[in-house]
């Protein structure tokens, strides 16, 4: 049976300073609030979510550098809130999908340092020996779903440079190479795996699969991220042709880390969304997390007031579990 999730990569908004402090931005703090911090864990749990995916160390926050760049640790306050956030989740029954980095913010940001992490052996390897290994050393393995080592590493590369190029305001960055890329995912998927027997993953758009499987990163799933505009999933098969491994939706699960919409379309998105809740299983999915709750499903605001969306995601899964019980 697929497991319905939901992405709650950031709290409150605070993308890169949500649960420890950024070194890119040491006046920011972090947003973490012990009064509400397992309210949206909560939201998740009361619209039927069984999971949810938060990134960690995207942008990188919670890293620790000295004055060359060079990791040396992690920020406490990482840690000490993983640690508040998996007590609530274990509360609520939930498992969750842990996200390390986002290389999102290399183009979007000039983040020189995830870039670093991803594009220098040696910064590979303090990331996987002094970030990594501590902080799957410190999940719980009966809540932790998977780790994603990388999210999106395609928009490093030059499959995605001339979409996806930094701005003016951002500083210049050289593309990566998939051999690069996948090099860097072996290194920090074997850190994690020595400390805890959960899959590791990268996620990324279904087009970039086939470039992604032939870097041999060496991971434990298939994670595609979906923006279709009825709720559409490739099928796990189509997935196996395309990577050429016969093992993709067997022996290899299938994911789809985000489920969301692109912009355009006229049918309503409530509707939409919740398609990828039914389209799980028949396409031989493991898991389906929707995009996302805080802005998407709740309100964010002080009002947190369920959205059409998600009242019509409630129904969905209300009918999912419903069905199960039958079964």
């Amino acid at each position: 049976m697929s497991v319905y999730g939901v992405n709650l990569p950031w709290l409150h908004g605070s993308y890169g300073h949500d649960l420890a402090e950024n070194e890119h931005y040491p006046d920011w703090g972090y947003a973490f609030d012990t009064a509400d911090y397992g309210r949206p864990l909560r939201e998740a749990g009361e619209l039927g979510f069984g999971a949810t995916r938060i990134w960690l160390c995207e942008y990188g926050e919670g890293l620790v550098t000295d004055s060359r760049g060079r990791i040396t640790g992690l920020h406490p306050a990482l840690l000490e809130n993983v640690a508040r956030l998996s007590e609530v989740s274990a509360k609520l029954g939930q498992q969750v999908y842990w996200t390390l980095l986002d290389a999102n913010s290399v183009p979007r940001s000039g983040d020189a340092l995830t870039c670093s992490i991803l594009a220098d052996r040696d910064q590979t390897a303090r990331f996987a020996e002094l970030v990594a290994a501590p902080i799957a050393r410190a999940l719980d393995p009966r809540l932790t779903f998977a780790v994603e080592a990388l999210n999106e590493p395609e928009v490093l590369t030059p499959s995605c440079a001339a979409v996806d190029a930094p701005s003016s305001e951002t500083p210049s960055w050289n593309t990566l190479s998939w051999e690069t890329v996948g090099r860097a995912l072996r290194t920090i998927g074997d850190a994690v795996r020595a400390e805890l027997a959960v899959p590791v993953t990268a996620g990324t758009m279904h087009v970039f699969l086939d470039s992604l499987w032939q870097a041999e990163p060496h991971l434990d799933a298939v994670d595609v991220h979906i923006y279709h505009d009825n709720g559409g999933l490739p099928p796990a098969a189509q997935l196996a042709a395309l990577t050429a491994d016969p093992r993709v939706g067997g022996t290899i699960p299938v994911f789809a880390g985000e489920c969301g919409l692109p912009e355009e379309g006229t049918v309503p998105p409530a509707v939409r969304l919740a398609h990828y809740l039914y389209n799980a299983e028949p396409s031989g999915y493991a898991a389906v997390f929707l995009w996302r709750l805080e802005g998407f499903l709740v309100q964010q605001d002080a009002s947190r007031r369920i959205t059409n969306a998600g009242q019509e995601v409630r129904e969905a899964l209300m009918h999912r579990i419903a069905e199960r019980s039958r079964q």
